[in-house]
């Protein structure tokens, strides 16, 4: 909303930089929590044969 206002031509460009810079952290952040559950959750089902 703040690049309406503004006259600086390069205003526009802080949104799509904002949404690049969240979606490029989300995407490791999650990979790695899922992968961590899943090795949680094969090493749970794993036990019983140990």
């Amino acid at each position: 909303m703040s690049g309406y206002g503004s006259n600086n031509k390069y205003s526009f460009s802080g949104g799509p930089a904002s949404a690049a810079q969240s979606i490029s952290y989300e995407i490791p952040l999650t990979l790695c929590v899922l992968s961590i559950s899943h090795v949680i959750r094969w090493n749970m089902n794993l036990s019983p044969f140990l």
